[in-house]
């Protein structure tokens, strides 16, 4: 995979429409396949890197647990804001790469387009294959084409800023990077390989044993069903969690807005009467009118 450009359009600090040109070039009759930014802190070096894993991953480039929800609030944050505050209504980030199949280069480019829509922004999607959409792929499964294309495991060890490298060099276990290994060694291909093989072996002695065929293949459904259950609730999690968080702060703006509007008399209101009433009853003691007063004498002998 060779990155060719990357197109950011009103999105974080970039203001409107920038390409970036990240074909190698040849320096001293040597090919340099490392493209480095440079630049102080703010840049927008970070920015250019978000842009990369966005246009490739879209919300699973902030995790697994990201809702779509919190997906889109992100996306609107990142929006472009002018140095009066001003929003942009639209940004867009995308990439055009080349990448081999059967031995031949083809060209792809993706861009990732956002609305904004109040506090949220609406995604999207273009893909196009030498000059022209992705026909061969259902465009509501262009999200997993791009993922078999490119997997999240794989391109961190590709897409990675200062601060990656030092978490990796620290002591701690980056899970991240095991992902990335998993992937880059094909650990997890030869898993599924292996199931397939087995699959492959029980189906050819289908006719010697034809109830062990059935039960793995049984087995081997199931197991993906599963998978995808629980990838769906993670998803669900996700979204519920971010809800949850929405109306938490939903409710402590009402209730900031109940005090304030005297929210807080009105729940001592109880107290506040019964110290009226003992208030008329001292003013009627004050004033010689014992009609309402009760007096208890103790007689001792």
């Amino acid at each position: 995979m060779i990155l060719r450009t990357i197109e950011i359009e009103n999105f974080g600090l970039y203001s409107g429409r920038q390409v970036l040109d990240l074909v190698p070039r040849r320096l001293s009759g040597r090919d340099t396949p490392v493209v480095l930014f440079g630049g102080r802190n703010g840049a927008g070096k970070t920015t250019l890197l978000e842009a990369v894993r966005l246009a490739l991953y879209g919300r699973r480039a902030l995790g697994h647990r990201v809702g779509q929800s919190e997906y889109e609030t992100h996306l609107r944050s990142r929006m472009h804001a002018g140095p009066g505050g001003e929003i942009a209504a639209t940004s867009s980030v995308g990439l055009e790469f080349d990448y081999a199949e059967g031995g031949v280069v083809q060209r792809y480019r993706v861009v990732r387009r956002w609305t904004a829509k109040g506090t949220k922004a609406s995604e999207t999607l273009i893909l196009e294959k030498d000059g022209r959409p992705v026909e061969g792929v259902p465009r509501e499964e262009w999200h997993h084409f791009l993922q078999e294309l490119i997997p999240p495991g794989v391109s961190q060890f590709f897409f990675f800023d200062g601060e990656k490298i030092a978490e990796i060099a620290g002591n701690e276990v980056d899970d991240g990077l095991a992902d990335a290994m998993r992937g880059l060694l094909g650990i997890e291909l030869v898993g599924r390989l292996r199931t397939d093989l087995g699959l492959f072996m029980a189906r050819r002695n289908k006719r010697e044993n034809t109830e062990t065929a059935a039960r793995l293949e049984a087995i081997v459904r199931e197991e993906s069903e599963l998978v995808e259950r629980i990838a769906d609730s993670q998803e669900l999690v996700a979204e519920l969690m971010s809800r949850r968080a929405g109306q938490a702060r939903l409710a402590a703006n009402v209730r900031q807005r109940f005090t304030a509007e005297g929210g807080d008399a009105a729940n001592q209101r109880a107290s506040l009467e019964a110290a009226q009433s003992e208030l008329k009853h001292l003013d009627a003691w004050s004033a010689g009118d014992t009609s309402n007063i009760t007096c208890y004498f103790a007689v001792s002998h």
